[in-house]
């Protein structure tokens, strides 16, 4: 095989020239510009094999981050509230404080382990994962900023139709 640029005899399975470095034309491989459709297909069908395990490490850490400051957003307005801070407030107000707060809290707490649920699915290619993200990630749309984020790239990674034939065929190979 020589080379069309420069005409050098080539190794034969060579892929770039030896002198010139120009790529050399392969029987094996079509060019990536042969079939757009097909190459266009092909990267849509890797989206979710590429994305899966980032996306439920993400989800994970965002469960944790949402519990975390939710228990400590709890106490830091625990001890606002008994600490002379609003003496100037109707007395009733820290009272109301703090009995709001362990409702939130529970809510919030909720929603931080089905966040780590839903990373778990992910990471461990669970059937209904695919779903639950999905749910979630819109319900994330609403959590600026960081929510907005990982539901924007839950909703690409899993969202279309061709993401969800490749997670079947994902969840079929486990």
């Amino acid at each position: 095989m020589n080379c069309k640029a420069c005409g050098l005899d080539q190794v034969s399975g060579a892929v770039f020239c030896r002198q010139c470095g120009t790529r050399l034309a392969s029987e094996a491989a079509p060019h990536p510009t042969a079939n757009p459709a097909a190459n266009y297909f092909q990267q849509q069908t890797l989206r979710v094999h590429q994305n899966l395990q980032p996306l439920g490490i993400l989800w994970i850490i965002f469960g944790i981050y949402r519990i975390l400051a939710i228990w400590v957003g709890v106490a830091i307005i625990h001890h606002l509230a008994y600490s002379g801070l609003f003496n100037d407030a109707p007395p009733f107000l820290p009272h109301m404080l703090a009995s709001f707060m362990p409702m939130l809290a529970i809510l919030t707490t909720l929603m931080g382990a089905c966040s780590i649920i839903t990373g778990y699915a992910l990471l461990t290619r669970k059937p209904w994962g695919r779903i639950l993200a999905i749910v979630f990630g819109i319900l994330a749309l609403l959590k600026l900023p960081f929510g907005t984020a990982l539901g924007i790239y839950t909703l690409w990674v899993l969202g279309p139709q061709s993401s969800n034939l490749e997670w079947e065929a994902i969840t079929a190979q486990d």
